[in-house]
């Protein structure tokens, strides 16, 4: 699994250093990496439908992996393993990078439990820490 694993992030490591431009994010003039991690499967494996999912920290080592890589635009969603996913993001960009400097992507409309509120722009009891900060414009 090790030398799987550095194979795979070796060869992002030679994509993200080849990439010279930072694309635009849409209309949104955010500079974003070339490469996007996307975050589906990470989270915990015996919260939500995903039991194939990476636990915690299985997860954070491949999100810091990626951001020492230079992969600044990570993409998660509320319903990933019942929220773990955003949970795990969030922690490791508190951990392991500056926030200002990484974009997180995220979709609102999964539903998280039963009820009226249950789903779309519903309230969060307890939103993941990288959503705990409006202040600071995440898109």
């Amino acid at each position: 699994m090790r030398t799987e694993t550095y194979v795979r992030w070796s060869a992002l490591q030679l994509v993200a250093s080849q990439a010279c431009d930072t694309p635009k994010l849409g209309i949104t003039g955010l500079e974003v990496s070339a490469i996007a991690l996307g975050c589906m499967s990470f989270g915990e494996p015996d919260r939500g439908g995903e039991p194939w999912s990476l636990g915690g920290e299985a997860s954070r080592e491949f999100i810091k992996q990626a951001l020492e890589a230079g992969v600044d635009f990570l993409d998660t969603a509320n319903g990933y393993s019942a929220g773990s996913s955003e949970e795990i993001v969030a922690q490791a960009v508190e951990d392991f990078a500056r926030r200002e400097e990484v974009v997180l992507s995220t979709k609102v409309w999964m539903r998280m439990r039963p009820g009226p509120n249950g789903a779309w722009l519903s309230p969060v009891p307890d939103p993941p820490l990288g959503l705990r900060h409006p202040d600071r414009g995440n898109p």
